[in-house]
């Protein structure tokens, strides 16, 4: 909350005799030019200047002092500096999850959902369908429904969510448009949807009120397909590097980590609400991840692995420890 009426006066107080030492100490002498000449001005700057290029230019070829760290520290941080793009390879980056430059036939061309007519003795399908943060979701997927003996279909782009919104960028709306007009009709009930992305993010752009219409809009659909739908929540999100706030805090030998997530609960609960209208099934990886309490502290590591690969998404160890975990086939 707001700082209190009497930490604030405090806090004026101490302002007001720094600014005293600052003016009496470091101003008034600075302006003496009998002890400040420009001369000295001049030459003291370029030392200065030079000191700290040669700061720079050191920590940088030496990797930001890398060699500071134990070699658990290092290996931790070492983590984080694996490309996106190479990462992400293994949830179908530039296949059946388009990346910016690529184009939606991308997803026709590679078949990643079968848009021929029913056929007879046709599996059932599960359909996941939303961006990066739905992307990451597919060796859970995998790793529960192919025992079973579905196929499991995947339509993902980078950015773009599993719903329309004003303000969508027109790459975005292609994509949901294809979705919705290709599809969608073709779902069967014996098909199963997932929708996740980082809802968040649409939330805080459009506000509540246009986010609910969004979703009403895209469930309004789904719900005429007759196929199954499984709506997930927002997963949790740091805004800072999980493996340097790891290392930070002196977490690197622990087998289990808990860090502090973004606030992500007013977003979740529109989609339960709205879920349990549609007759929806609902899954929040919160229930799985976080603590009971209003920090948020949401799990990062667990005996041992990673459940991330960055501030926002799951690796592949995570993506299938919290799917499974999520029992959606109960």
């Amino acid at each position: 909350g707001d700082p209190s009426p009497h930490l604030m006066a405090i806090l004026s107080i101490i302002s007001l005799v720094l600014a005293y030492f600052s003016w009496r100490f470091i101003e008034k002498p600075f302006r003496n030019r009998a002890l400040f000449t420009r001369k000295k001005i001049i030459s003291t700057s370029i030392l200065c200047l030079i000191f700290f290029i040669s700061i720079g230019l050191t920590g940088h070829y030496n990797n930001g002092f890398y060699k500071r760290f134990n070699e658990i520290e290092q290996g931790v941080l070492f983590l984080e500096q694996k490309d996106y793009k190479e990462t992400m390879e293994v949830y179908g980056l530039r296949r059946c999850f388009i990346d910016y430059d690529q184009k939606v036939q991308i997803l026709i061309d590679e078949r990643c959902v079968s848009l021929e007519k029913s056929k007879k003795n046709q599996k059932p399908r599960i359909i996941v369908f939303g961006d990066s943060q739905a992307a990451h979701w597919m060796s859970g997927v995998r790793d529960v429904f192919e025992p079973y003996g579905l196929d499991i279909e995947q339509w993902t782009a980078t950015s773009c969510r599993a719903i329309d919104y004003p303000g969508n960028s027109n790459r975005c709306r292609e994509f949901y448009k294809k979705f919705t007009d290709d599809v969608l009709p073709l779902l069967k009930p014996t098909d199963t949807v997932i929708l996740s992305s980082r809802w968040v993010g649409t939330l805080n752009k459009v506000g509540e009120q246009e986010f609910l219409d969004s979703v009403q809009s895209t469930f309004s659909m789904l719900k005429d397909s007759g196929a199954s739908v499984i709506i997930l929540g927002n997963a949790p999100e740091f805004t800072k590097s999980p493996f340097e706030s790891v290392v930070r805090l002196g977490l690197s030998n622990s087998e289990q980590i808990f860090l502090r997530s973004e606030n992500f609960l007013v977003v979740n609960g529109i989609l339960k609400s709205t879920s349990q209208e549609f007759g929806f099934s609902y899954f929040s990886p919160t229930d799985i991840m976080c603590k009971a309490t209003q920090r948020l502290d949401c799990l990062i590591r667990n005996s041992g692995d990673f459940l991330y690969f960055d501030g926002g998404h799951l690796s592949t160890e995570g993506s299938k420890y919290v799917f499974k975990k999520l029992n959606v086939l109960e």
